[in-house]
Protein backbone atom coordinates (compact mmCIF):
# COMPACT_ATOMS: atom_id res chain seq x y z
CA UNK A 1 0.00 0.00 0.00
CA UNK A 2 1.35 3.43 -0.79
CA UNK A 3 1.63 6.73 1.28
CA UNK A 4 -1.23 8.23 -0.39
CA UNK A 5 -3.49 4.78 -0.48
CA UNK A 6 -2.80 4.48 3.29
CA UNK A 7 -3.92 8.41 3.88
CA UNK A 8 -6.98 7.67 2.15
CA UNK A 9 -7.63 4.76 4.01
CA UNK A 10 -6.69 6.57 7.40
CA UNK A 11 -9.48 9.82 6.45
CA UNK A 12 -12.01 7.65 6.21
CA UNK A 13 -11.20 5.62 9.78
CA UNK A 14 -10.78 8.73 11.30
CA UNK A 15 -13.93 9.55 10.60
CA UNK A 16 -16.25 6.51 11.23
CA UNK A 17 -14.29 4.86 14.30
CA UNK A 18 -17.00 4.54 16.85
CA UNK A 19 -17.05 2.47 20.58
CA UNK A 20 -18.87 -0.33 20.68
CA UNK A 21 -22.09 1.30 22.07
CA UNK A 22 -21.70 3.62 18.84
CA UNK A 23 -20.82 6.53 20.20
CA UNK A 24 -18.13 8.61 19.44
CA UNK A 25 -13.91 8.51 20.76
CA UNK A 26 -13.13 11.60 22.84
CA UNK A 27 -9.99 13.60 21.04
CA UNK A 28 -7.54 11.68 23.07
CA UNK A 29 -8.45 8.80 22.52
CA UNK A 30 -8.33 8.82 18.61
CA UNK A 31 -5.17 10.73 19.07
CA UNK A 32 -3.81 7.61 20.89
CA UNK A 33 -5.60 5.10 18.83
CA UNK A 34 -3.51 7.29 16.04
CA UNK A 35 -0.13 6.75 18.18
CA UNK A 36 -0.83 3.07 18.56
CA UNK A 37 -1.37 2.39 14.45
CA UNK A 38 1.82 4.16 13.85
CA UNK A 39 3.47 2.20 16.46
CA UNK A 40 2.61 -0.80 14.85
CA UNK A 41 3.51 0.41 11.23
CA UNK A 42 7.03 1.23 12.74
CA UNK A 43 7.82 -1.77 14.69
CA UNK A 44 8.81 -5.00 13.58
CA UNK A 45 7.79 -6.94 10.79
CA UNK A 46 6.14 -3.87 8.97
CA UNK A 47 9.25 -1.59 9.90
CA UNK A 48 8.03 0.97 7.95
CA UNK A 49 10.23 4.54 8.16
CA UNK A 50 7.77 6.74 7.90
CA UNK A 51 5.30 8.52 10.90
CA UNK A 52 1.44 9.00 9.94
CA UNK A 53 1.69 11.74 12.90
CA UNK A 54 4.62 13.82 11.90
CA UNK A 55 4.88 12.72 8.00
CA UNK A 56 4.18 15.17 5.05
CA UNK A 57 1.92 12.58 3.23
CA UNK A 58 -0.50 11.92 6.00
CA UNK A 59 -1.37 16.16 6.58
CA UNK A 60 -4.43 15.64 5.18
CA UNK A 61 -5.43 12.87 7.21
CA UNK A 62 -4.80 14.48 10.28
CA UNK A 63 -6.01 17.53 9.29
CA UNK A 64 -9.36 15.44 9.17
CA UNK A 65 -9.06 14.05 11.92
CA UNK A 66 -8.68 17.80 13.34
CA UNK A 67 -11.51 19.20 11.55
CA UNK A 68 -13.84 16.07 12.82
CA UNK A 69 -12.79 16.41 16.70
CA UNK A 70 -13.20 20.18 16.81
CA UNK A 71 -17.00 19.46 14.98
CA UNK A 72 -18.14 16.77 17.23
CA UNK A 73 -16.89 19.46 20.75
CA UNK A 74 -19.10 22.18 18.80
CA UNK A 75 -22.09 19.60 18.06
CA UNK A 76 -21.88 18.68 21.48
CA UNK A 77 -21.33 14.66 20.62
CA UNK A 78 -17.88 14.71 22.68
CA UNK A 79 -16.94 16.97 26.04
CA UNK A 80 -14.33 19.12 25.55
CA UNK A 81 -10.86 19.17 27.52
CA UNK A 82 -11.89 19.56 31.11
CA UNK A 83 -8.69 21.55 33.18
CA UNK A 84 -8.86 20.02 37.17
CA UNK A 85 -8.71 23.20 38.88
CA UNK A 86 -5.43 23.30 41.16
CA UNK A 87 -5.87 22.42 44.98
CA UNK A 88 -6.02 25.42 47.23
CA UNK A 89 -4.82 25.77 50.63
CA UNK A 90 -8.24 26.09 52.05
CA UNK A 91 -9.52 22.12 50.51
CA UNK A 92 -6.41 20.91 51.83
CA UNK A 93 -7.18 21.86 55.50
CA UNK A 94 -10.74 20.91 54.69
CA UNK A 95 -10.16 17.42 53.69
CA UNK A 96 -7.81 16.00 55.82
CA UNK A 97 -8.36 15.01 59.33
CA UNK A 98 -6.42 15.15 62.44
CA UNK A 99 -4.59 13.00 64.72
CA UNK A 100 -4.85 14.10 67.91
CA UNK A 101 -1.19 13.92 70.13
CA UNK A 102 0.09 12.43 67.42
CA UNK A 103 3.61 13.49 66.17
CA UNK A 104 2.73 12.29 61.99
CA UNK A 105 -0.72 14.56 62.52
CA UNK A 106 -1.38 15.37 58.74
CA UNK A 107 -3.15 18.11 59.91
CA UNK A 108 -0.07 20.03 61.84
CA UNK A 109 1.98 18.86 59.07
CA UNK A 110 0.29 20.80 56.72
CA UNK A 111 -0.07 23.65 59.16
CA UNK A 112 3.50 23.83 58.97
CA UNK A 113 4.35 23.83 55.67
CA UNK A 114 1.54 26.23 54.81
CA UNK A 115 3.30 28.83 57.80
CA UNK A 116 6.86 28.56 55.80
CA UNK A 117 5.51 29.32 52.24
CA UNK A 118 5.65 32.56 50.38
CA UNK A 119 2.88 34.98 50.96
CA UNK A 120 3.18 36.27 47.61
CA UNK A 121 2.89 33.45 46.30
CA UNK A 122 -0.31 31.87 45.25
CA UNK A 123 0.34 28.33 44.48
CA UNK A 124 0.66 25.44 46.84
CA UNK A 125 3.66 24.06 45.43
CA UNK A 126 6.72 26.89 45.31
CA UNK A 127 10.17 26.48 44.72
CA UNK A 128 12.35 26.25 48.03
CA UNK A 129 15.11 28.69 48.76
CA UNK A 130 18.57 27.67 49.49
CA UNK A 131 18.95 26.81 52.97
CA UNK A 132 22.80 27.35 52.42
CA UNK A 133 22.83 30.76 51.13
CA UNK A 134 24.31 33.12 53.39
CA UNK A 135 20.83 35.32 52.77
CA UNK A 136 18.58 32.43 54.25
CA UNK A 137 17.07 32.90 57.33
CA UNK A 138 14.95 30.23 59.07
CA UNK A 139 12.84 32.82 60.23
CA UNK A 140 11.25 34.23 57.06
CA UNK A 141 9.42 32.12 54.30
CA UNK A 142 10.94 29.15 53.09
CA UNK A 143 9.84 29.45 49.35
CA UNK A 144 10.66 31.68 46.65
CA UNK A 145 7.92 33.47 45.21
CA UNK A 146 7.51 30.73 42.27
CA UNK A 147 5.55 27.96 41.90
CA UNK A 148 7.64 24.24 41.41
CA UNK A 149 7.88 22.93 38.15
CA UNK A 150 6.19 20.07 37.18
CA UNK A 151 8.97 18.19 36.33
CA UNK A 152 10.31 18.80 39.66
CA UNK A 153 6.83 17.48 40.96
CA UNK A 154 6.76 14.79 38.87
CA UNK A 155 10.38 13.52 40.21
CA UNK A 156 9.97 14.42 44.16
CA UNK A 157 9.79 10.77 45.20
CA UNK A 158 12.31 9.77 43.36
CA UNK A 159 14.93 12.59 43.87
CA UNK A 160 13.83 12.09 47.55
CA UNK A 161 14.80 8.60 47.68
CA UNK A 162 18.05 8.94 45.40
CA UNK A 163 19.35 11.43 48.01
CA UNK A 164 17.77 8.24 51.00
CA UNK A 165 19.64 6.11 49.48
CA UNK A 166 16.66 3.72 48.73
CA UNK A 167 16.73 1.49 46.13
CA UNK A 168 14.80 1.36 43.77
CA UNK A 169 13.97 4.47 43.78
CA UNK A 170 10.34 5.32 44.81
CA UNK A 171 8.27 7.09 41.88
CA UNK A 172 4.59 9.56 43.03
CA UNK A 173 2.64 6.50 41.89
CA UNK A 174 4.03 4.75 44.90
CA UNK A 175 1.98 6.68 47.18
CA UNK A 176 -1.08 6.18 45.10
CA UNK A 177 -0.49 2.22 45.55
CA UNK A 178 0.46 2.18 49.20
CA UNK A 179 -2.46 4.00 49.73
CA UNK A 180 -5.05 1.41 47.50
CA UNK A 181 -3.09 -1.67 49.41
CA UNK A 182 -3.18 -0.22 52.68
CA UNK A 183 -7.11 0.68 52.59
CA UNK A 184 -7.76 -2.60 50.59
CA UNK A 185 -5.78 -4.71 53.34
CA UNK A 186 -8.54 -3.43 55.80
CA UNK A 187 -11.01 -4.26 54.16
CA UNK A 188 -12.76 -1.03 52.48
CA UNK A 189 -14.59 -1.43 49.86
CA UNK A 190 -13.57 -0.42 46.72
CA UNK A 191 -16.23 2.21 45.87
CA UNK A 192 -14.87 3.83 48.77
CA UNK A 193 -11.00 3.68 48.05
CA UNK A 194 -12.04 5.10 44.21
CA UNK A 195 -13.70 7.97 45.71
CA UNK A 196 -10.17 8.72 47.66
CA UNK A 197 -7.76 7.88 44.93
CA UNK A 198 -9.69 9.06 41.86
CA UNK A 199 -9.34 5.30 40.15
CA UNK A 200 -12.29 4.84 37.66
CA UNK A 201 -12.70 1.23 37.53
CA UNK A 202 -12.53 -1.23 40.20
CA UNK A 203 -10.02 -3.75 37.88
CA UNK A 204 -7.69 -0.75 38.20
CA UNK A 205 -8.35 -0.83 42.08
CA UNK A 206 -7.39 -5.13 41.95
CA UNK A 207 -3.82 -5.07 40.05
CA UNK A 208 -2.69 -3.81 43.18
CA UNK A 209 -3.64 -5.99 45.41
CA UNK A 210 -1.97 -8.90 43.23
CA UNK A 211 -0.17 -10.68 45.40
CA UNK A 212 -1.35 -10.60 49.31
CA UNK A 213 0.60 -8.05 51.84
CA UNK A 214 2.85 -9.12 54.41
CA UNK A 215 0.24 -8.81 56.99
CA UNK A 216 -2.20 -11.53 54.74
CA UNK A 217 0.67 -13.72 54.16
CA UNK A 218 1.24 -13.78 58.37
CA UNK A 219 -2.29 -14.31 58.87
CA UNK A 220 -2.60 -16.97 56.41
CA UNK A 221 0.77 -18.79 57.61
CA UNK A 222 -1.28 -18.44 61.05
CA UNK A 223 -4.25 -20.13 59.79
CA UNK A 224 -2.79 -22.74 58.36
CA UNK A 225 -0.33 -23.42 61.22
CA UNK A 226 -2.99 -23.48 63.72
CA UNK A 227 -5.01 -26.01 61.42
CA UNK A 228 -1.96 -28.23 61.73
CA UNK A 229 -1.85 -27.97 64.85
CA UNK A 230 -5.22 -28.59 65.51
CA UNK A 231 -5.22 -31.97 63.32
CA UNK A 232 -2.20 -33.32 65.36
CA UNK A 233 -4.01 -32.73 69.01
CA UNK A 234 -7.05 -34.02 67.85
CA UNK A 235 -7.42 -37.92 69.27
CA UNK A 236 -9.34 -40.83 66.90
CA UNK A 237 -12.84 -41.71 68.73
CA UNK A 238 -12.06 -45.06 70.34
CA UNK A 239 -14.94 -47.28 68.35
CA UNK A 240 -16.77 -50.20 70.29
CA UNK A 241 -17.19 -53.10 69.05
CA UNK A 242 -20.27 -55.21 69.45
CA UNK A 243 -20.71 -59.03 68.66
CA UNK A 244 -23.63 -61.15 68.58
CA UNK A 245 -23.96 -63.44 70.67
Amino acid sequence: MSKQELNDCLKSFYTSARKQDGSYYKTSSMKSIRAAIDRFLRSPPHGKQFSIIGDPAFTEANQVLDAFAKDLRKTGKIAGVVHKKPITKQQIQRKIFALEDSPTCPVQTIRNYLSHLNPVCEFLFQRPRNSESKKFNSNDSWYCNSPLGDTSLNNMMKDMSKRAGIQPYLTNNCLRATSVTILSDHDCEVRHIKAVTGHKSDSSIESYNQRPSLEQQERMSSILSDFHSLKENQQPESGILVQNS
